[in-house]
């Protein structure tokens, strides 16, 4: 098998493990998110902790990716921190 072949073998496979993984766990959401996995993580360690100094408040944005996560993040927690008063 000559090199060149070996070499458009694997791009396809690569594109194949990629389209796959991509169609599974993005649009099917068959496999949590691994943003969402992490930010699961720290919020339980933080809660552990158990400081008087540190509130924790987990915000699920499902419709957020990174690029858009934190724009929207702040201006939840403002929200959160400094609430609407009614006049």
């Amino acid at each position: 098998m000559s090199s060149t072949k070996k070499h458009c073998i694997l791009t396809y496979f690569i594109a194949v493990v990629w389209l796959v993984n991509g169609l599974i766990c993005k649009v099917l959401h068959l496999v949590p998110r691994v943003m969402e996995v992490d930010a699961n993580l720290l919020a339980d360690k933080l809660k552990k902790s158990k400081s008087k100094k540190v509130n924790v408040f987990f915000d699920y944005l499902p419709l957020e990716n990174h690029a858009t996560i934190l724009h929207q993040a702040v201006s939840n927690s403002f929200k959160l921190l400094y609430p609407e008063r009614i006049k």
